[in-house]
């Protein structure tokens, strides 16, 4: 038993206090195996891909700009085709009206 009173401590007191910290220590890590085995490891894409990746990457990077060209190139030509095409057809419902012109 301890005697606070006077300040001083038992030896035998102590010496049992270590005694529990010991078997504390002793009892193993408190490791939760279950929640380590069941988390995936976490990963990173590799900082360098391989060539033939990148070559395929600049290949389809080339395939959709040649789309991205034809597909501007069709709408602008529809784009002119039906200017001209509403332009002529108006033309031929208005005979009559003359676009004014400037004077320069």
């Amino acid at each position: 038993m301890s005697n606070f009173s006077e300040g001083t401590v038992d030896p035998a007191e102590i010496e049992d206090l270590f005694e529990q910290l010991e078997d504390l220590s002793d009892s193993g890590p408190d490791v939760d195996t279950i929640s380590i085995g069941s988390t995936p490891k976490p990963s990173l894409k590799p900082f360098f891909n391989s060539s033939r990746s990148l070559l395929q990457q600049q290949q389809q990077q080339q395939q959709h700009s040649e789309c991205f060209d034809i597909f501007l190139k069709s709408a602008a030509e529809t784009f002119f085709a039906s200017v001209i095409r509403d332009s002529f057809v108006f033309l031929l419902l208005y005979p009559r009206l003359q676009v004014p012109r400037s004077s320069k």
